[in-house]
């Protein structure tokens, strides 16, 4: 692509040219055929390049950098993610570059089990700094599932009762936050969000995540009743995914009214249906990630609690 551009190209284009073409090798090895440990490394070369020759241009590919790192986590690829952490500093001066790196790492401890490293991470994020408020809500709720997974189920449910009457058109965390609530309510018999048909209306839930309310609180479910549970996943989900067929599966097996936030957590007769699936669901997650870490957590405790 470099070569085809003429002598008169303008340098500031020239250089958007450069950094898309190295962003652009990174994500071609990732939708290839090549090992995702060779894209790793190849995403660590091309940054060093950028750094060194377009340390002019940070904030140009800082923000490719930060969504790159995020794709590397969630795979379980962490020598990018080791390199990153020496690049906080690097990228201080662009706020929002240094802010997602931070709570990119925190995520990252989490997957590691190192909960106190990313606590400390997630509170020290934004000290002194402006921050936008959609990356606050962020913030807040990945603090709801580090309480949660220090089993705080009264203060995880809190937080996303709050969040949600603070940030309910912010980054789609209405729906978040009541399907994570309602994950705490399958275990224990405590206040948590009710559901609330006003998200189908919410602007800033996505199509997806409406289709999944109503097909939580729908009665139109009977392959999931007579049917087999889905064992095999077929395409690469997300935490929220694998959470709203959790709770989906435990409603039905248990007899567990989501429409009725006072109605208890269901028996614990019919629940080795929703650990079957969740024990499955593991494998759609690299080992050692925060998505993970969290449902081997909920697994634990959903069969400490229904005995199964």
């Amino acid at each position: 692509k470099l070569k085809l551009l003429p002598a008169s190209y303008p340098e500031s284009e020239f250089n958007d040219v450069l950094v898309q073409s190295r962003v652009q090798a990174v994500y071609r090895c990732l939708d290839g055929k090549e090992n995702i440990a060779v894209c790793a490394s190849n995403m660590v070369e091309e940054f060093k390049f950028l750094i060194q020759y377009e340390d002019l241009h940070r904030d140009l590919f800082g923000v490719y950098y930060v969504d790159l790192i995020e794709v590397f986590r969630r795979l379980g690829q962490y020598g990018p993610l080791q390199n990153a952490e020496h690049l906080i500093d690097y990228f201080q001066e662009n706020i929002e570059i240094k802010q997602g790196l931070e709570l990119i790492l925190a995520r990252y401890y989490a997957g590691l089990g190192n909960l106190p490293k990313a606590q400390d991470m997630v509170d020290g994020l934004g000290q002194g700094e402006i921050m936008s408020l959609d990356f606050k809500a962020e913030q807040i709720f990945f603090n709801g599932q580090l309480a949660f997974l220090d089993g705080k189920n009264a203060k995880a449910a809190e937080v996303y009762q709050t969040l949600y009457r603070d940030y309910y058109s912010k980054n789609g965390m209405a729906f978040k936050c009541l399907i994570h609530s309602l994950v705490i309510k399958c275990l224990v018999d405590i206040p948590t969000l009710p559901p609330d048909r006003k998200i189908l209306s919410n602007e800033a839930v996505a199509n997806k995540e409406r289709m999944q309310f109503s097909f939580l609180f729908s009665g139109n479910s009977q392959n999931f009743v007579h049917g087999d549970l889905p064992t095999v996943l077929t395409q690469r989900q997300s935490l929220e995914d694998v959470l709203v067929n959790f709770v989906k599966i435990h409603a039905l097996s248990t007899g567990f009214n989501l429409s009725s936030p006072g109605s208890g957590n269901g028996a614990s007769m019919g629940s080795a249906k929703a650990a079957i699936y969740l024990q499955n669901a593991l494998s759609q997650f690299a080992a050692q990630t925060f998505e993970r870490r969290f449902l081997e957590f909920l697994l634990k405790r959903y069969k400490e609690e229904k005995r199964v």
